[in-house]
């Protein structure tokens, strides 16, 4: 079990990827393309998913729209359009490098 402060340092990391994963991906769902702009509740969508070993690093997160988020329950990457996602994969992992530092 954590103790207090290692639980209070855990939230504000995971806050601080949270808000660098949407300032990266421009606070749009990398998904269908809409914004806070449009009224969109943004969260973060893990390529992997967890409970498939995914990991809590950036190039395993996106921003996406609740409802993209929903709609993909535990699909792993290649359910779906692999190709792309590999392409979105490797730029991310570039644009992840450039903030970061």
């Amino acid at each position: 079990m954590l103790s207090k402060s290692e639980s209070k340092k855990m939230l504000f990391y995971r806050r601080r990827l949270r808000f660098r994963i949407f300032r990266r991906d421009g606070f749009t769902c990398q998904y269908c393309g809409r914004g806070i702009l449009d009224g969109v509740q943004l969260t973060l969508d893990h390529l992997v998913p967890k409970s498939q070993g995914g990991e809590l690093i950036c190039e395993n997160l996106v921003c996406c729209c609740l409802d993209c988020n929903q709609g993909r329950w535990n699909d792993i990457l290649s359910d779906w359009k692999i190709e792309d996602l590999k392409r979105e994969l490797d730029y991310l992992g570039e644009k992840s490098k450039i903030i970061l530092v």
